[in-house]
């Protein structure tokens, strides 16, 4: 049963960003301080421009920045809710893995 009650939830774009932020950081295995992610309305939808630097994996960076792009699409929609029509990534720089430590 769904109780409807008077009012609305409006979420403050700030908010939305940061939670793109986070999701843009995790996906491109980067620290969130290095990730810039920005919600741009267009056309009564919303799209993402996400710039920030990426993990190395063993895939060719094309292939791994178009898996991290489709990913963080439908993570961040599924996280916000909202109805993402797309998602423009910039990759700033490659992370290399780090080396285990010996203890």
């Amino acid at each position: 049963m769904t109780l409807e009650l008077p009012g609305s939830v409006r979420i403050a774009p700030r908010a939305l960003r940061q939670a793109v932020r986070a999701v843009a950081a995790e996906t491109l295995g980067a620290p969130p301080s290095e990730v810039r992610a920005e919600v741009l309305e267009r056309g009564g939808s919303l799209a993402l421009r996400i710039a920030g630097p990426m993990r190395r994996t063993h895939q060719p960076l094309l292939v791994a920045a178009e898996d991290a792009r489709r990913h963080l699409l439908e993570r961040a929609g599924a996280i916000t809710g909202a109805a993402l029509a797309g998602c423009e990534l910039r990759i700033t720089a490659c992370i290399a893995h780090e080396a285990p430590r010996a203890r």
